[in-house]
């Protein structure tokens, strides 16, 4: 029989709702062009071709009611079909965003690979990414220091380390990303479809 004190995450009663049609996530003056043809009852200019206009206040529940519970040293999949919330649920256990409503109880330290690359910065180097993308993942500089030629020997990219990854193809670029990623030290490890990066021997690696 297991205890409380052997569960890794709880949720309790966890939803999350949008509201469609909203203005946001684009560039302020994307959002200002957005609410003029608005307000002016013209087609929004930022709207892709096809696209439905939601009326106001129309909402969307992306969960609606999940309870889970993992034990530490669980490993759990989420399926399901496109829309079904999987990517929001990863997303409220990072704390990425914030649940509608209901409760997430996390014991130990979280990491999350929800979209390899993230925070990369096309000026800087492989090495220099691998510091700041190590950073945003909650790694110290001293833990980085300690990792970095595993880093460098796991993403297969050593001959360019040195080189502004905006020169790097998109393969180079993700086998960086994930290779610092996966070097994270953590109890509790999100993944969003990660593992589909590199070709197959990386894969398998």
């Amino acid at each position: 029989m297991r205890s409380e004190q052997d569960i890794a995450i709880q949720i309790t009663g966890l939803k999350k709702m949008y509201r469609l049609g909203t203005i946001g996530g684009g560039t302020l003056q994307g959002d200002i062009q957005s609410w003029w043809a608005r307000v002016r009852h013209k087609e929004d200019p930022n709207s892709k071709i096809g696209a439905k206009a939601y009326k106001k206040n129309e909402t969307f529940m992306a969960l609606d009611g999940i309870d889970l519970t993992v034990y530490k040293g669980e490993r759990v999949g989420i399926i399901g079909h496109n829309g079904a919330g999987k990517s929001t649920l990863l997303k409220l256990l990072s704390r990425v965003t914030g649940p509608t409503e209901g409760e997430i109880k996390l014991d130990g330290r979280i990491s999350s690979m929800l979209e390899v690359g993230t925070g990369f910065n096309g000026e800087l180097t492989g090495r220099e990414n691998i510091y700041l993308n190590g950073a945003i993942l909650g790694m110290t500089k001293a833990e980085i220091d300690s990792k970095i030629e595993q880093i460098i020997d796991f993403s297969e990219v050593r001959q360019f380390i040195d080189t502004p990854v905006k020169r790097y193809s998109s393969g180079m670029y993700v086998k960086l990303a994930f290779a610092v990623a996966s070097h994270l030290d953590s109890e509790i490890l999100i993944m969003d479809e990660v593992l589909a990066v590199g070709d197959m021997a990386f894969q398998k690696k």
